[in-house]
């Protein structure tokens, strides 16, 4: 994981299942804590990330489930997320219109 500011560390984990092409599920064991701000916990806890993909007709539909994050840890998660899948995206229309 890269921090905004660019500082980076390891995240490790297991994968729990694998059902290709519908569905992974991965547990986080190691989580990122650098340079949380003030107010956010620190995630020490193993958390459990699903990925569930199902095609409609205007391509794929990703659903990112991730559970067992603290309360503070879980709204910068999901900020995080928001920002890769949006970068996925925006990588994926680029390769598919060029």
């Amino acid at each position: 994981m890269t921090a905004p500011n660019g500082s980076s560390c390891v995240m490790s984990g297991v994968y729990r299942s694998v059902d290709r092409p519908k569905r992974l599920v991965f547990e986080v064991h190691e989580h990122c804590n650098l340079n949380l701000p003030n107010s956010t916990e620190s995630q020490e806890n193993a958390s459990l990330v699903e990925v569930a993909f199902r095609g409609s007709e205007l391509g794929t539909i990703v659903t990112l489930t991730h559970t067992l994050l603290n309360i503070d840890y879980a709204k910068l998660a999901k900020v995080s997320w928001t920002q890769s899948i949006r970068q996925m995206e925006a990588v994926l229309t680029e390769s598919f219109t060029s």
